[in-house]
Order: structure tokens, then C-alpha cells, then sequence
């Protein structure tokens, strides 16, 4: 996953505790039930609500300070979407797709399912703890055939 995207913001906001809800509209905020595109939505929006009042200097030092740790330990060999999404680049064929198959929710331990397919037809599933960690997954298997 990349170091910004929807998916690595809602990892940092999930891991760091944010209460997203004060930044999204109430009726959302309300069903606690939104997802990373949500979640990754609100913290960009509060990145430029910041920039709007603290300039370019000022949003810089927060952001760096918030994503600090995470920029630290990004490791682009353990991005495994991005890796296997180039691997189809280098190929000219269509990038690969996501498709989430299961979610499971038992108290307090949610895991999910999901499939990646490539442009020749082939099918590999991964899963994990939360959607971009089965993802990930899927995508490593995938790599690993390949």
C-alpha cells in the first residue's frame, strides 16, 4: 500500500484511535459504520482544511509529525499491490481488480476475504484482519505464483 492513499489513512487513523466522525457530515458519522474511503476522505479533507488556515509551512510540520512514523517504516518491497500492479504495467495489461468475497465480524476480531484477478483470467484470494491487509494478501499470492 502506499504511503497515501485511502487505504494507508485509514490504517493511521484505526492505529492512532482518531475519532473520524468529528470530521465527516453527523449523518454519517452517526452510522459508524463508513469505511476506508471515508475515513481516508476525512483526513485529506482535514489536511486541507489545515492548509487553508495554516499555509504550506505550517500543514508540512503537522503532517510530517502525523505520518512521521509511518513514512519511516514504509517499506515500497512490502507493497504488494503496487508491486503487483506494476507487474502488469511492465506487461501493458490492465491493472488488477479487488473484490472483497467475505467480511466476517465476530466480537472483536472482523476478518475479511478477498479476490484479485489479472487480465489472463487467473484468480488469487487473500485475507486478513481488515480489507487492505487482505488485500496485501491477495496480492502477495498473486506475486508469489507469478
Amino acid at each position: 500500500m502506499g504511503v497515501v492513499s485511502n487505504e494507508s489513512l485509514a490504517e493511521i487513523i484505526e492505529r492512532r484511535g482518531f475519532d473520524v466522525s468529528r470530521l465527516i457530515p453527523d449523518s454519517i458519522g452517526r452510522q459508524k459504520t463508513y469505511g476506508e474511503r471515508v475515513k481516508g476522505g476525512a483526513l485529506e479533507a482535514f489536511i486541507g482544511a489545515l492548509y487553508e488556515i495554516a499555509g504550506f509551512e505550517g500543514t508540512k510540520k503537522c503532517v510530517l509529525i502525523l505520518l512521521s512514523e509511518d513514512i519511516e517504516h514504509y517499506d515500497p518491497e512490502k507493497n504488494y499491490i503496487g508491486l503487483l500492479q506494476e507487474w502488469c504495467q511492465k506487461r501493458g495489461e490492465r491493472l488488477p481488480t479487488y473484490r472483497e468475497t467475505c467480511r466476517t465480524s465476530p466480537d472483536p476480531r472482523p476478518h475479511f476475504t478477498v479476490r484479485v484477478s489479472i487480465a489472463d483470467g487467473r484468480v488469487f484470494e487473500g485475507s486478513g484482519a481488515s480489507l487492505p491487509d487482505a488485500r496485501q494478501d491477495a496480492a502477495m499470492r498473486a506475486l508469489d505464483t507469478l
